[in-house]
């Protein structure tokens, strides 16, 4: 829910007799929330991931900072100036999910001489009254006294206790359970039965929220159990395959790597082009030895609800589990098991497991399912959110493979779910170099690529179209970050490895703006400072040479992203313009569609595209094509990239092109070098949308050969070509023939090299 503070900061002016301007600053407050002290409004927030604003109406200029304590807090950068006015204002606050105990932050807004303080109190998962340490408890077959840690300050008769039996039909035999100096102690008494048994106890105070669960298991009369690490688990499997796991076997050794407090701890699922299941996020774990040597992922079953916290160490019953391997590259998945198979957690730090600190180059199938910290990294496509795609059509997407890069040039992509707290928050996406932690996985996105001779066969098989998925190869390596602070780069371009050779942002129109792209319906300007043209984007007609380029709608708003739609649209998309947000909206439908699809509309210029990609003898006719000087640089700079994003198609009708290549030339000679072959998916249709449907652009980043001479060239063309006639069919990924109606647009096409 949005939470708001209604603040009046006014300033009242008036002349002194001695005819010198003296000023008054009265300052009043107003709040929708009841607080106890007007004069310090006190906003209580949940322990989740979030955002709430902050109405204010100012006549002057007045500066918004975060307390420098309050890290978890924050606006577009640690202090803010805002202009003053006599219309209502909002302020934007974001905040970090509290993993820990209740904290207090502090927002100080300026006017002048004059102070206003906002306070806000956020709750943690773990309550300084009342919390549970331990959540899963185990004992053997012969019974005996149990006891979790409950830190509370609260005294017995505070405390509700209830007892609830998985298995309904043993009975009960967990008795005297009694709070004893911060801990619940039980009797458990001895199972004769053949099978382990189960039991929830509930623990709460008396007239809060806070409820704790801990899980109890017992296992069976006569059961006998072999304890194995991952690493033995891993050596049940020589080659890929399954096999199931015989015995009482308990994994031992083992640390959880993630949670889903902030919605990206895992993959969910597209079962088809309209049904997701967004619950698998919240019942997979990834775990890896403490040496962060071997990690494996669960999956557990349908419904389980887990009671483990990130960095937990794991005790893990595998009874009846299967055990897979699978190739390209080598990992391991642990599937079958409910939520009882939790046996027991002690809770843990982040300092209990060993992060790699690695380059993306060398990433090998040892790190799948570990913690690794990828460094000198960067997100070389900052526009939009890490979704940037349309609101309305998340029922087709479930996570974007966001493109990330090192300063070798070797890329990869970081996975962000759509359920992510993150995803659409209104901030932008941080411009600089730096770090990024997470867990290494191996993922397909159908929506960026898609296997049509896998699909066939599938078909083939008997499985109905809809149904066909997870066939969309993205690279061999990706990284999850479980939470936004695991994205440690530097908020500021300058402050990175990378240097801009040109970037194409966005069609401006006007004459008056030559620090921006300027477009004059043939071709897209980029100028240096002093005014002169220092690159060109061009759409070319083998025919007819440089042909008209039209704007062109994306959906790349920031948000905030609450409840099915963007709760505000002004935050803009992370382009500025004479150092100022970028405007998108000129009518009061405009903004309509940005709120309910994050959508820009084409008549902004956000996009630009073109249709006409086969000529009236239907042959292949156009390509895009940039032109740019790199005669200030040398191969010192190398290496060069180039990044682009892409779709075909606005939801009319499919069949845009999708194979392209890459290629390059020089003033030097005519030559084309190909740097990469990509293709581009098509946006959803109305009526028939597919898995391999895009609901927005595809970003992706292509680097050239460290040896490629592009260097000191008083020209350097980079051209964007279809490769063949290949297109949606509208029941196939590419076996239809480009519609000449349907178009390809881009919303972002850059060149970089290292500073």
């Amino acid at each position: 829910m949005k939470k708001y503070i209604s603040i009046i900061l006014m300033c009242l002016v008036a002349l002194s007799c001695e005819d010198k301007l003296a000023q008054l600053d009265v300052v009043e407050f107003g709040a929708r929330l009841n607080e106890p002290d007007p004069a310090k409004p006190l906003l209580p927030l949940d322990y989740k991931a979030g955002s709430f604003e902050i109405f204010v109406i100012s006549d002057g200029d007045f500066k918004a900072e975060v307390h420098q304590d309050c890290d978890w807090l924050w606006f577009e950068g640690s202090s803010r100036t805002y202009q003053g006015n006599s219309e209502d204002q909002y302020i934007t606050v974001y905040y970090d999910a509290n993993r820990t105990i209740m904290r207090d932050g502090k927002i100080t807004l300026t006017r002048k001489h004059r102070n206003v303080e906002i306070q806000v109190n956020q709750v943690g998962i773990l309550s300084e009254d009342f919390s549970v340490v331990h959540q899963n408890l185990w004992i053997g077959a012969e019974g005996g006294q149990l006891s979790a840690k409950v830190l509370t300050l609260s005294g017995p008769d505070d405390i509700v206790i209830e007892t609830e039996y998985v298995e309904s039909d043993l009975g009960q035999w967990i008795s005297q359970v009694r709070m004893e100096n911060n801990y619940l102690k039980f009797e458990v008494a001895e199972n004769v039965a053949e099978n382990d048994r189960h039991a929830v106890v509930t623990v709460s105070k008396k007239g809060t929220s806070f409820v704790g669960k801990i899980q109890v298991g017992q296992a069976a009369a006569g059961a006998e159990t072999q304890e194995m690490t991952i690493a033995q688990l891993k050596a049940m499997l020589s080659e890929a395959g399954s096999v199931a796991v015989e015995g009482n076997v308990v994994l031992t050794d083992c640390i959880v790597l993630n949670d889903n407090l902030e919605g990206n701890g895992a993959e969910n699922i597209n079962i088809t082009s309209i049904i997701q299941d967004l619950t698998a996020a919240g019942r997979t774990l990834y775990v890896s030895d403490p040496q962060g040597n071997d990690g494996v992922r669960i999956d557990f079953n349908a419904g389980s609800e887990l009671l483990v916290k990130r960095f937990d160490h794991l005790r893990l019953s595998l009874a009846g589990a299967t055990l897979a391997r699978e190739a390209d590259p080598d990992r391991y998945i642990v599937s079958g098991l409910s939520a009882t198979a939790v046996m027991s957690t002690e809770p843990g730090s982040g300092a209990d497991v060993v992060i790699k600190q690695k380059k993306m180059s060398e990433l090998q199938p040892s790190d799948v399912y570990t913690l690794v910290e990828l460094t000198n990294c960067e997100q070389p496509i900052a526009k939009g959110p890490y979704i940037g795609v349309d609101v309305s059509n998340y029922c087709i997407i479930n996570k974007y493979p966001m493109v990330i890069r090192d300063n070798e040039g070797t890329t990869m992509h970081m996975m962000v779910n759509t359920t992510c707290t993150w995803h659409r928050d209104g901030t932008e996406r941080p411009k600089g170099s730096g770090s990024i932690t997470g867990v290494i996985v191996h993922e397909h996105c159908d929506n960026f690529e898609w296997d049509q001779a896998a699909a066939d066969q599938m078909v083939g098989n008997g499985l109905g179209l809809d149904y066909v998925n997870n066939l969309g190869h993205i690279g061999t390596y990706q990284i999850r970050p479980i939470s936004k602070s695991d994205i440690a780069l530097d908020n500021d371009f300058d402050n990175g490895f990378s240097s801009l050779v040109c970037e194409f942002t966005y069609i401006y129109s006007g004459a008056d703006q030559k620090l921006i792209p300027n477009y004059n319906d043939r071709a897209i300007w980029l100028y240096n400072d002093d005014g002169n043209p220092c690159a060109r984007l061009t759409l070319v007609s083998k025919t007819n040479g440089e042909v008209e380029i039209s704007t062109k709608r994306d959906w790349t708003l920031l948000g905030p992203y609450n409840d099915g739609q963007l709760t505000d649209i002004t935050t803009g998309n992370g382009i500025w313009c004479g150092g100022q947000r970028a405007v998108w909206f000129t009518s009061t439908s405009q903004e309509n569609l940005g709120r309910t699809q994050g959508r820009i509309d084409k008549t902004c210029g956000s996009a630009w595209n073109s249709t006409g990609w086969v000529d009236k003898d239907n042959n292949l006719n156009r390509f895009w094509q940039v032109n740019f000087s790199t005669s200030d640089l040398t191969a010192d700079n190398a290496p060069m990239s180039v990044q682009l994003g892409a779709v075909n198609g606005y939801g009319d009708r499919v069949g845009g092109p999708r194979n392209w290549k890459m290629v390059y030339t020089t003033s030097d000679s005519d030559a084309e070098i190909e740097i990469a072959r990509y293709t581009v998916p098509d946006f959803p249709a109305k009526g028939n949308r597919r898995v391999w449907h895009c609901p927005g652009h595809k970003y992706m980043s292509f680097t050239l050969p460290k040896d490629a001479d592009v260097w000191g060239k008083t020209q350097v063309v980079i051209k964007l070509i279809p490769v063949d006639k290949a297109a949606d069919s509208g029941d196939t990924y590419s076996r239809g023939t480009i519609n000449t109606n349907v178009d390809n647009s881009i919303n972002y096409f850059a060149v970089r090299c290292n500073k």
